[in-house]
């Protein structure tokens, strides 16, 4: 979520041996025709996780909670819905972008108490907090 200049692209490709100066990937098409803007996190315990409808999302956390447009708040809420959206990148944003909105969103109103974003995430990404074992395949 920072810009980037040419210095640190060229150190990048030496550090990863890269030949084409980008790794080998092959993008669904219906990523590349997004036009509301892509969040990619690279989550060191999941892979990479990618959501389409970012601009939107933004828009709507930077509105700490005024104002937010049924479009915006649907987003917000699918954010915490997403099976595929990790615990960790839900507070990467909300750490940059606050979490007022997702609030409003959710019709929190008053005083919550502290474990409030740790209990929405929990009962919405569950599935994230249980023991996990790899998957093996026998040849």
């Amino acid at each position: 979520m920072g810009v980037k200049t040419p210095e640190d692209g060229e150190e990048a490709i030496k550090r990863h041996g890269l030949k084409k100066g980008r790794p080998e990937i092959q993008i669904p098409k219906d990523l590349l025709e997004e036009k509301d803007g892509l969040g990619v996190f690279l989550n060191p315990d999941e892979g990479k996780e990618i959501m389409m409808h970012f601009t939107t999302l933004v828009a709507g956390l930077k509105k700490k909670g005024e104002g937010l447009t049924e479009d915006e708040e649907e987003t917000i809420c699918g954010f915490f819905e997403s099976d595929v959206i990790s615990p960790r990148f839900v507070r990467r944003v909300l750490d940059e972008y606050g979490d007022e909105s997702v609030r409003a969103a959710f019709l929190l109103k008053g005083d919550l108490p502290g474990y409030w974003l740790e209990y929405l995430l929990r009962s919405r990404k569950g599935h994230f907090y249980r023991k996990r074992y790899p998957a093996l395949a026998v040849v």
